[in-house]
């Protein structure tokens, strides 16, 4: 147990530009520090580990030995290994059999006697030994050959091997000898890095589950599989992914090894980092490695000595003429979170019931967002029984889950100021296959505006794409005639493959029949989904950001903040990407359990005041800085004003700092006698400083991070 570079800090070496991220004595000092004074040590978290760069980028001309470097650790590695020693830590090293390490510093081939002997010298209690840039074939020699030349130094050291990742074993087990890689080494790393995000973890525990039968005998007392470092506490994790990825990796009794920034640990991550019971479990004398039982539905049972343990892996112009969604539409949806639970029995707090509405609507009010705009309470799919009145044929709610009926619903919420918002599918069947509104159009518009609804969602399974813009365009003239005022929010653009032709729509159409439309598929409870839709509108920003206006808007869907996929990081992106947007802000989560971090954020003033600019304008994309999308906005609530967003796309490794002008930014002065420029950080809603058109200013950006700022034209 312990901690470890690479994950976080990965070849950072320009100290002068990161001197808090960079591979150096500072960090590792810092680092264990943290571990003593804050509990880890005592938890068990005792070695310390540099992985790869931190040695000089050729060997020393006399000796052939493996040096540091000298500007980062100018005490030299015995100083810092007595150091760690001194705070009853333990000291890590990496190296590389081959030639070169993977970022390219002197390898060990060749050298495999002098290495040992130097690692030694040093202080080193731990080896980790990578494989890069030597033929895979040799590998299981060599390290059997470096374990001897470590022991005749005398010094304990754990031997720690890469070489079964770089060798395609899961597809034939007899490419190892699995008894030889027990004898020559304490752990071994099975498959590639662990990434900073949810894919890349469940890809592991997926792993470990398809070759569970290999893996859980070779594990034990001595030798274990290492499932790689711990990403918790750093930006691409939601809290209950952390809590997998801890709990996973202490049922396969893997070494635990965090790699996360030690100064910028939230206690969240930290108490869960060192919670004693997982860490009893990972830690239990026998070493036995948890097997895998069976699955239940999208549930993987793992069984370990007496314990059990379930999780659930996530296998993601011209206006309507309604007068409505002068700004986007804001509220409550049922869908992301609750999607079509009517099981109120088993379920009795997450069904599509009247309880949930009104607990909803109850929070709205109570918690502050009603005030902060959030007005709509809008039911999805599964709302009503699975077949037509009999009679009339209108549809009808479910009377055990709507015992009071949804006109009595909707004036409970509109007692309380909010709107009421409700589901109909154009196609035979919505897509819980409750029954669809083809043929009924007419008779479903009376029927919505009976119960007093005030926003109504069309979606389009069970239909032909061909037939959709003419069957809702007749809804659209349907809903008017009632009389009653009805957002229309429709779904067709999303069964219509526009991605491939954008000629397949009419969008002059679209925009005189709908007041929203979604225009990708549903967004998931999962980052890769959130950064689809981005890339979605970043790859159609000309188009989309033409068609999007008082009245009619480009629709991502949902927000899914404050549930269970999204870190902190993410969700900042979500909220902020779909405010540049000026996108409809629909909450989809519990807010009986909503945190209180993802509430003041989807409470921001500053962000909603973005998003519902009386202009109506939509982001555009300015271009690409590595792997920073950039982001400008035209606001018209202050004169001479915009709102820039930069997006670091990357999702893994160490925050970055990026350079960037107002001008890069397409921000522009039309008052030649002033090119200075007021910024305030949007997130924050403080004042930044003031900024020249052409002058620099350097942005930290973490992994699936961003950053906003309102800039505005400074009165001259």
């Amino acid at each position: 147990m312990g901690w470890m570079t690479w994950q976080r800090f990965r070849c950072q070496v320009d100290c002068k530009a990161y001197p808090r991220d960079c591979i150096s004595e500072d960090l590792i000092k810092r680092t264990a520090d943290r571990l003593v004074q804050d509990g880890f040590l005592d938890a068990g978290y005792e070695y310390v580990v540099i992985d790869d760069c931190w040695s000089m980028r050729s060997r020393d001309e006399k000796t052939s030995k493996l040096l540091p470097d000298p500007d980062r650790f100018p005490s030299g590695l015995k100083n810092l290994s007595d150091h760690l020693h001194k705070q009853n830590l333990k000291f890590g090293m990496y190296l590389d059999y081959g030639k070169f390490t993977c970022q390219h510093y002197p390898g060990s081939m060749d050298h495999l006697e002098l290495d040992a002997a130097t690692v030694a010298e040093y202080g080193a209690d731990y080896v980790k030994m990578d494989g890069c840039y030597s033929p895979v074939e040799t590998m299981p020699g060599a390290y059997e050959k470096f374990v001897h030349l470590l022991n005749d130094t005398g010094r304990p050291m754990v031997f720690s091997c890469s070489y079964p990742a770089y060798i395609q074993w899961q597809h034939n087990y007899s490419l190892i000898d699995w008894e030889r890689l027990k004898r020559n080494c304490n752990l071994w790393r099975m498959l590639d890095d662990v990434e900073d995000k949810w894919s890349s973890v469940k890809g592991i525990i997926e792993n470990y589950r398809q070759h569970s039968q290999l893996l859980e005998p070779l594990a034990g007392p001595g030798h274990w599989n290492d499932a790689d470092m711990l990403v918790l506490g750093n930006f691409g994790l939601s809290h209950d992914q952390e809590r997998v990825q801890m709990g996973m990796w202490c049922m396969f009794a893997s070494p635990l090894l965090l790699s996360t920034d030690m100064d910028d640990l939230n206690s969240e991550s930290a108490k869960l980092i060192k919670n004693k019971m997982l860490i009893d479990i990972d830690q239990d004398e026998g070493g036995q490695q948890a097997k895998f039982v069976g699955m239940k539905g999208d549930v993987q049972t793992i069984a370990m000595n007496a314990f059990c343990l379930l999780i659930g892996l996530l296998v993601a112009v011209r206006a309507l003429d309604n007068g409505l969604a002068r700004k986007p539409p804001m509220g409550w949806m049922t869908w992301q979170r609750f999607r079509c639970q009517v099981d109120c029995k088993a379920y009795p707090r997450d069904c599509i019931s009247e309880d949930l509405i009104k607990r909803t609507a109850d929070r709205l009010v109570q918690d502050g967002f009603l005030d902060a705009g959030y007005e709509y309470v809008v039911i999805d799919d599964c709302w009503q029984m699975p077949f037509r009145d009999r009679h009339t044929s209108k549809l009808v709610p479910d009377p055990d889950r709507f015992p009071t009926g949804l006109n009595a619903l909707g004036d409970y919420l509109h007692e309380r100021k909010l709107k009421f918002g409700i589901y109909v599918d154009y196609g035979k069947f919505t897509c819980e296959h409750y029954p669809g509104s083809m043929d009924y159009l007419d008779l479903d518009a009376k029927t919505v505006a009976e119960f007093g609804v005030d926003y109504v969602k069309m979606d389009g399974c069970y239909a032909q794409y061909q037939q959709m813009p003419a069957g809702f365009q007749e809804f659209s003239r349907h809903l008017n005639s009632t009389g009653r005022p009805m957002v229309f929010s429709c779904e067709y653009p999303v069964y219509t493959p526009w991605l491939e032709n954008t000629s397949l729509i009419d969008w002059e159409r679209l925009q005189r029949v709908c007041n929203s439309w979604r225009i990708y598929w549903d967004v998931e409870d999962q980052w890769d989904r959130v950064m689809t839709i981005i890339n979605v509108v970043r790859q159609h920003s000309e188009l989309l950001s033409s068609i999007a206006g008082p009245g009619h808007w480009n629709d991502p869907d949902m927000l899914v903040l404050g549930n269970f996929g999204l870190s902190h990081d993410q969700e900042r992106v979500q909220m902020g990407m779909w405010c540049m947007f000026a996108a409809p802000l629909l909450i989809s989560t519990d807010m009986d359990e909503l945190n209180e971090k993802s509430a003041n954020l989807m409470k921001n003033k500053m962000l909603i005041d973005i998003d519902q600019d009386e202009g109506g304008h939509q982001a555009k994309f300015v271009g690409m800085k590595g792997d920073v999308q950039l982001w400008t906005r035209q606001l018209t609530r202050i004169p001479n004003s915009w709102a820039i967003a930069l997006l670091n796309a990357k999702q893994s490794g160490a925050p970055i700092h990026v350079p960037v002008t107002l001008e890069e930014m397409n921000i522009t002065s039309n008052h030649p006698e002033s090119d200075a420029f007021e910024l305030i950080d949007v997130f924050t809603e403080s004042e930044f400083g003031v900024l020249l058109q052409k002058e620099s200013i350097v942005m930290r950006l973490n992994p699936n991070g961003i950053v906003m700022y309102r800039v505005q034209l400074r009165p001259t």
